[in-house]
Parts: structure tokens; C-alpha cells; sequence
């Protein structure tokens, strides 16, 4: 009797160490102690808090991936658009003297095709989305940049500076500097989008101006001033807000004229602003002659050149008054735009000491986590053979005992 419970014992004993190699072998091909937390024991709720913010990490670090990316496509953007201003700033010294009626036409013809460049320079995507245009990425800034020259603002300051006679130089530079600062619906080359704004008591409002109230969009049918309060609301239209009539456009919130640039999260509490508005300044403040906008200032520029005509240059101090007025708006465009890009580099480092952060974090961390989860590969291989012999000792032993009973029994 002694000998069956000494083979059942030794049986029992072997069942445990094939066990314990199934649990081995298993270890040695995933370098995990298991497939569950309870492989991990006591370990586990910090191994899940570890995982957790690892993922964490990780998001942080593919948000500022994405970021960076259309960091640098817009770096490119200014780039080029800088490059273009600077040129043009330089030739204006092509239209004075005694410039030629050939060099004038010239010039005259490269600006309008670079007022279509730097539109479209405005219109660049990445990934489906325009970085120039704020929040309303699926729209572009500027909804027709190949007729930028031909309609709206370009076509109106190409018409007033086909006006100057050599007496009204002031009011002509007047006129192109409010035709390139008006958000006007007829005028203004950018998006509906970029140009409204949020209503506001007692102010003017002209036809076709675009305002957010109460969380609803009104374009403004008949000019007037707003009352002093409240401002309109309903989704219907022909509303009446002092001397101004609006019509109910669609839901919405965001006035693009005024929102904030686009940014990330890109650390706990600490947003990153890196999105620039085709309409106007990110973070530099444009000083000289300017309409407040780099961005405006070269277009209104290059609308400026692209309206002269050679008998202009016979128009003596005032033809020259308005080449000089022109060049120094182009100066101030091509200074915004130095600072712009520098600012935006600044940003740039920024998302990159961040995501150097976060990876050296992520790899202290998955250190952490390799420790609890992952097994001591030298010492599971070398368990593995201790238990591999043990139990071929153990086939050996369970082959004599069984020897041993057969021969009592017989």
C-alpha cells in the first residue's frame, strides 16, 4: 500500500513541475511573468498606475509630434511669404527716378502674381487642415486666392491708385490703407470665418457684417448702430437691434476675428500657443506704416504696385510720395514677418524640450513597469532547466516505483 501513495505522490510531484515549465517556458518566450495583474501580485495597482501614465505620456508626445509638424510647414509658409516682401520692398526702388515705362509694367504684373502666391501661401494645408486658418481648419482663409487681384480688396485698391493725379496722394494712401484693413464683406479677401466678430452696444455695423450673440451667427442686412444692449436673437431673420437689421445665418460661438490662436495641451496646465491667423498678427505688434497686420500690409503693397501705370511716374512728388509710402508698408510687413518666424521658432523649441521631456519620463517609467511586469530572463532560464531535471528525475523516480509495485503485487 505504501508503495501506491509513494507513486502517487511522486505523479502529484511531476503534474506540479510540468506546471511549472508550462509557466517558464511561457515567461522565456513573452519576457512577462504572465498574461494577467495577478501574475504581478501585490505589484499590480502600482503596475496599472505605471501603464496608465505611460499612455498618458504618450498622448502628450503624439499631440506634439502632430504639432510640430504643421509648426514647420508654417515656418516654411512665412518663410517663402517674408522672401516675397523682401523683394518687393527692394524693387520699389525700381519705380523711382526715372523709371522706365517697361520696368513699371513689369513690376506692376509680378505684383498681382504675387498677391495669388501669397494667398495661396495662406490656403497651405497639412493633413486636411489649413494652419492659417484659427479654429475653422476645414475652411480656407482665403475662399478664392486666384482672383485676389482682380476682385474685392485688390481689384478697389488697384481702382484708387488709378485715381492719383498728383493732388491726392494723402487720400489715396488713405483709402488703399482702410480698403486693406476693412473686414467689409464686398471687400475683404479673407473667410466669413476670420471676419466676424462679437456684438458689440452702440457700435456701426455696415452691410454683410458678420457678429456672434447668444450662441447663434447674424450677417447685417441694413447698416446702422447697435443698441446699446443685448443685441439680437432668435434664428429667424429681420432683426432689429437699434438702426441694424440681422438675418439669423446658423449656430455657432467663435468669432475667428477675435479667437484665440490654436494650441495644445502639451503638459498638465500648460497650453501651447502655436496657430497663426491669416488675417493678422499672432504675437508681433507691427510698428511704421502699417494697418496692423503683416499680412494685410504686403497684400495692400503689392495691390499698390500691381495698380501702376507708367504715365503715374509723371506725376512727379506725389507718384514719388506714394512709392515711398508703399516701400515703408512693405519694411513694416517684412520686420512683423522676422519677428513672426522668431516667435514661432521660440514655439517650436518649446514643443520639442516638451516632447524630450515626456520621452525621458516615459522611459524612467516602462524602467518602473519592466521591473514588476517582465521576469529576470537569466534566472527564468536557469529555474527552467532546474525544473526540467527535477522533473525528468521525477519520471525517473515514478518509472522505479511502479517497478516496485508491480513486483509486490506479483
Amino acid at each position: 500500500m505504501s508503495s501506491i501513495n509513494l507513486t502517487a505522490r511522486i505523479g502529484l510531484n511531476a503534474t506540479q513541475l510540468r506546471d511549472r515549465i508550462t509557466i517558464l517556458g511561457e515567461q522565456i518566450s513573452t519576457g512577462r511573468k504572465g498574461k494577467t495583474y495577478a501574475a504581478v501580485g501585490v505589484d499590480a495597482p502600482k503596475a496599472l498606475n505605471l501603464r496608465s501614465e505611460i499612455g498618458r505620456r504618450e498622448t502628450y508626445q503624439t499631440t506634439i509630434s502632430q504639432t510640430l509638424s504643421k509648426v514647420g510647414v508654417s515656418q516654411d509658409v512665412l518663410d517663402r511669404i517674408g522672401a516675397i516682401a523682401q523683394k518687393f520692398t527692394a524693387n520699389t526702388a525700381k519705380l523711382l527716378g526715372a523709371a522706365k515705362a517697361e520696368e513699371i509694367q513689369i513690376q506692376a504684373a509680378q505684383a498681382e502674381a504675387a498677391m495669388v502666391e501669397v494667398a495661396t501661401l495662406l490656403n497651405e494645408q497639412l493633413n486636411g487642415e489649413y494652419l492659417f486658418g484659427g479654429s475653422d481648419s476645414h475652411n480656407p482663409p482665403i475662399p478664392n486666392p486666384q482672383t485676389i487681384a482682380t476682385s474685392g480688396m485688390g481689384l478697389l485698391i488697384k481702382t484708387s491708385v488709378a485715381s492719383l493725379n498728383g493732388s491726392n496722394v494723402a487720400a489715396v494712401l488713405d483709402d488703399t490703407k482702410s480698403l486693406a484693413q476693412s473686414n467689409g464683406a464686398t471687400v475683404t479677401p479673407f473667410s466669413d470665418f476670420l471676419r466676424t466678430t462679437k456684438w458689440a452696444g452702440t457700435t456701426p455695423y455696415a452691410v454683410g457684417d458678420l457678429i456672434v450673440n447668444n450662441g447663434n451667427i447674424y450677417r447685417a442686412t441694413t447698416a446702422g448702430i447697435s443698441d446699446a444692449a443685448g443685441g439680437p436673437t432668435g434664428q429667424v431673420n429681420g432683426i432689429s437691434d437699434g438702426t441694424v437689421t440681422w438675418d439669423w445665418v446658423k449656430e455657432g460661438s467663435i468669432a475667428g476675428a477675435t479667437e484665440a490662436r490654436v494650441n495644445i495641451l502639451g503638459n498638465d496646465n500648460d497650453r501651447v500657443a502655436y496657430g497663426i491667423h491669416a488675417n493678422r498678427n499672432a504675437t508681433t505688434v507691427s510698428i511704421g506704416e502699417t494697418t496692423g497686420s503683416w499680412a494685410r500690409d504686403l497684400l495692400r503693397g503689392l495691390a499698390s504696385i500691381a495698380g501702376l501705370t507708367p504715365e503715374k511716374a509723371q506725376l512727379g512728388s506725389d507718384y514719388t510720395t506714394f512709392i515711398t509710402t508703399i516701400r515703408k508698408g512693405l519694411d513694416s510687413a517684412v520686420d512683423a514677418l522676422a519677428l513672426e518666424r522668431g516667435s514661432l521658432g521660440l514655439t517650436e523649441a518649446r514643443l520639442q524640450s516638451m516632447a524630450s521631456y515626456h520621452e525621458s519620463v516615459s522611459t524612467s517609467l516602462t524602467l518602473q513597469l519592466s521591473n514588476l511586469e517582465e521576469v529576470d530572463m537569466a534566472k527564468t532560464i536557469t529555474s527552467f532547466q532546474t525544473t526540467q531535471s527535477q522533473l525528468e528525475a521525477s519520471y525517473r523516480a515514478l518509472a522505479i516505483s511502479q517497478q516496485l509495485s508491480l513486483t509486490r503485487f506479483l
